[in-house]
């Protein structure tokens, strides 16, 4: 029988959640983690892992384009979704569950509700878990804008993206920041007509403007139709 008696409980097991468990772990802490999802979260399955990985063939492929003597390889789109597939570990998250329970913390996967105080009490299902601690690490979700006309298209967010089995024929990328950029270099590299619209005066608005001035210069230079000041 599961006890529902901790030091504190970590609700989302992203980025945040796994290193503030890790932590509480690691001093001695009883810890229990909740996660609706993945153990990992958005950037090991849908995200940073994934695009990375879908990226590097291609950054290789560029690179040796650009080397004298060297053919530009043959890009193997099967290959690289297999690879993909097993870096985001075919969205299972059973070993990361049990290296948690191994370290000796209870792990719980369903939605949590904070339903008291004094200690804290978080109801996962039919459990209770009380605890004087309680971390909120639940991270995010992508924002579908209010675009006139976006319910007669099939609309993406990261993660179909990252999990894409066929490359479209074209396709328009909402936003230039990060993820935009990414995904939009790799679809336009595997032969999608892309356009990305950004509501900015340029991309990646985040950093300084010479940095999204060369990722535009890029992506242009990959055939990307880069419209910045556009909504």
């Amino acid at each position: 029988m599961v006890d529902d008696q901790y030091d504190a409980v970590v609700i989302g097991m992203g980025p945040g959640g796994e290193v503030a468990a890790s932590q509480l772990i690691q001093a001695g802490k009883r810890v229990a983690v909740v996660e609706r999802e993945l153990i990992g979260g958005e950037c090991g399955y849908w995200a940073c892992i994934p695009s990375k990985t879908l990226l590097r063939p291609l950054e290789a492929a560029a690179g040796a384009a650009g080397a004298a003597g060297l053919d530009r390889p043959r890009l193997d789109w099967p290959g690289m979704r297999s690879y993909r597939d097993t870096m985001i570990r075919h969205l299972d998250d059973s070993q990361q569950a049990e290296g948690y329970r191994s370290q000796g913390a209870a792990v719980f996967k369903g939605s949590a509700h904070l339903v008291g105080r004094d200690p804290w009490e978080v109801a996962v299902g039919e459990h209770r878990l009380r605890a004087h601690h309680v971390v909120l690490a639940t991270g995010s979700s992508a924002l579908r804008p209010p675009i006139e006309g976006l319910e007669e298209v099939e609309v993406w967010t990261n993660r179909q993206a990252t999990t894409v089995e066929e490359i479209p024929g074209r396709a328009v990328v909402v936003g230039g920041s990060a993820v935009g950029v990414e995904l939009g270099q790799f679809l336009a590299r595997m032969g999608c007509s892309v356009t990305m619209v950004q509501r900015g005066p340029s991309l990646m608005d985040r950093e300084e403007p010479r940095v999204g001035d060369l990722a535009a210069e890029t992506l242009r230079g990959d055939g990307v139709d880069v419209r910045t000041g556009t909504e």
